[in-house]
């Protein structure tokens, strides 16, 4: 029963609700536009990239309830409309239409902004495996006046205990702290800036440029505690730029703190392995962006331990597996599918609809043309152009690409 609730019962009960609150409460929607017309406060709506459902990005809905000038204090940004609402939780009204197109539920753990992923670890993602909601377990339990760690702790209760029952439970908590018109806390929340430790595997050319690009991310908004290199090629307490090598293999796979690893090897197969080495491992595999990437719109979908480096263009309904490396300069076209552990070297531009099969090494500026297969364990040749679909296992070189 729990899991027919769960994986049918509630996205049902989700859309027939949302269609009768529209209806019951058209006429107070419609007042609230009317309101903010007389009020002379535009645009009306705040839309905002937050995660969703196995973390993929979606436009959330809310009314906006500041003041659009960001010259102006936090407390000169207020006025009485936008105060109002954040106190009654009316401001998150337009989420309905969030509900109807399957993006959040009525309850789940709070959507979050599409920038902390790159802070969750492995446990803060369990929050993912479910839809985000108006409401929840951790928002009727202290809302902003918890700890982040004790939020994570309730949405991931949330989601391992989810039945009807539950999602009653927390219905009508809201409800109550709905009426009782609680004291406006929503602007004290504190930005999720949980500093995590992090390591490289690897500290050769490609491992100094992924530190390079960690300094650069904390340059924008502090992230990451890089403490060093793990590399069974260097001598340990070996200095590597201002870094030490902590060790290897071994050393890693004994780590006891919590620790996030970014496997920068550039070699697919190699890769590969030492990240299936260390998967037993308490470890985290989190994807590294660099701040000037253009990462495209909500039809994107990343795995774990991408790498993605400066200048790259990402543009819409793209796929990457696990442990991508996109490199700097590179621009994919739409409904580009490309699998886990492949790499793809600086310059490239990949075309509309080419899917790359795992493991694959694609040269420093290649191209490929729209509308083909690359199957897996390819091999790219730099400065190829590649006009028809290759089998996995080839070797591809030359302007136009054939089998060496």
């Amino acid at each position: 029963m729990t899991t027919l609730y769960r994986k049918y019962c509630k996205a049902f009960l989700d859309v027939i609700l949302a269609v009768l609150v529209l209806i019951v409460f058209s006429w107070l929607i419609l007042s609230l536009l009317v309101m903010y017309m007389i009020a002379f406060k535009f645009p009306i709506f705040y839309r905002h990239q937050r995660l969703g459902k196995n973390g993929k990005p979606f436009a959330m809905w809310k009314f906006r309830t500041l003041n659009n000038d960001d010259s102006l204090s936090l407390a000169e940004r207020k006025f009485w409309l936008g105060s109002f609402l954040r106190k009654a939780s009316l401001d998150e009204l337009p989420q309905i239409w969030n509900i109807l197109r399957g993006e959040m539920s009525w309850i789940g753990p709070r959507a979050l902004p599409v920038e902390y992923s790159n802070l969750f670890s492995d446990e803060h993602r369990v929050r993912l495996e479910v839809k985000p909601g108006l409401t929840g377990w951790a928002q009727v339990n202290g809302r902003h006046s918890i700890s982040w760690q004790k939020k994570f702790e309730f949405d991931n209760y949330y989601v391992r205990n989810l039945t009807f029952g539950l999602d009653l439970r927390i219905f009508f908590k809201t409800i109550g702290l709905v009426l009782s018109f609680k004291k406006d806390i929503s602007l004290e929340e504190k930005p999720f800036t949980e500093l995590k430790n992090i390591a490289i595997y690897g500290a050769g050319g490609f491992g100094r440029e992924t530190a390079l690009l960690i300094q650069q991310i904390n340059a924008q908004t502090k992230h990451w505690e890089m403490i060093g290199f793990y590399d069974d090629g260097i001598i340990q307490g070996t200095k590597v730029d201002t870094w030490s090598i902590l060790g290897g293999m071994k050393e890693l796979q004994m780590a006891k703190e919590p620790l996030s690893i970014v496997v920068a090897v550039a070699d697919p197969a190699i890769r590969k392995s030492i990240v299936h080495s260390l998967s037993k491992c308490h470890l985290d595999f989190p994807s590294i962006v660099h701040p000037s990437c253009q990462t495209g719109d909500a039809n994107n979908q990343f795995g774990k331990g991408c790498i993605l480096t400066a200048g790259v263009i990402l543009t819409t309904g793209i796929h990457l597996g696990d442990c991508v490396i996109i490199n700097l300069q590179t621009t994919l076209g739409h409904d580009v599918w490309i699998g886990e552990f492949t790499t793809v070297m600086p310059g490239c531009s990949i075309s509309g609809n080419v899917k790359i099969g795992e493991s694959c090494m694609i040269g420093t500026g290649a191209r490929i043309l729209q509308n083909l297969n690359v199957g897996e364990q390819c091999k790219i040749g730099a400065g190829a152009v590649v006009t028809r679909s290759f089998a996995a296992g080839k070797t591809i070189v030359g302007v136009p690409a054939d089998e060496k």
